[in-house]
């Protein structure tokens, strides 16, 4: 249990540290989805053989609904993501002197379209996922970590500049946490928990229906 709480934590800090760095320039804003894709990518490589590599509380929801992962590592599978996205922003702002988060560039993060972009990027993460690393075809694969660092990529680049790029809930609320001195704003923690779950929900399905496997 502690090896696989101690894989969520270090690979989500990797990937969160990744997300701060790779969007604090703005001149490097091009290449900001590319650089978080082969952030996840990597980290998968890292620490997929001990937990999944899973990093991401959406990830785990879609293998708790699935059957694959149980209530009790669920549970710690979120907490150990929680502390790695949370660690990684406190660091990151104590270095650069500044406070990292999440957030959708675009005004008020009640707009419908905010949550359709968590929604949908999710979804082709999490649905990706399942694909290469839980298809009884594709078992034993080595390319696992490369597609879904791509499938990453593919969303951020896509809906990045429309809900902030979280698709999922320890990118979103890791750095709120790590800087809640400056306040907790309860409607971007909704926008990136609730569009997350229904997504890696909504991926669950089509990956049942696609593969014919039981959900």
């Amino acid at each position: 249990m502690f090896r696989k709480g101690l894989a969520e934590f270090v690979g989500t800090f990797i990937l969160v540290s990744a997300i701060a760095g790779a969007t604090a320039d703005s001149g490097a804003k091009a290449l900001a989805a590319l650089a978080i894709g082969l952030a996840l990518g990597v980290a998968v490589y890292v620490g997929g053989h001990v937990s999944g590599g899973h990093y991401n509380p959406a990830v785990s929801f879609s293998f708790l609904i699935r059957g694959k992962l149980s209530p009790a590592d669920f549970g710690l599978y979120v907490i150990s993501q929680l502390l790695g996205g949370t660690f990684a922003a406190f660091l990151f702002n104590y270095a650069n002197q500044a406070s990292f988060r999440v957030a959708p560039p675009q005004g008020s993060s009640n707009n419908v379209a905010h949550y359709v972009a968590e929604i949908i990027g999710t979804f082709i993460l999490v649905i990706v996922v399942h694909s290469v690393a839980t298809a009884k075809k594709l078992d034993g694969n080595k390319v696992y970590g490369l597609a879904i660092g791509c499938a990453l990529f593919v969303s951020a680049a896509a809906f990045g500049g429309i809900s902030g790029g979280a698709f999922n809930p320890a990118v979103g609320l890791g750095p709120m946490l790590a800087g809640i001195k400056d306040g907790f704003p309860t409607d971007l923690a909704m926008l990136y928990i609730v569009g997350p779950l229904v997504g890696a929900a909504i991926a669950v399905g089509a990956f049942s229906v696609l593969e014919n496997e039981p959900a």
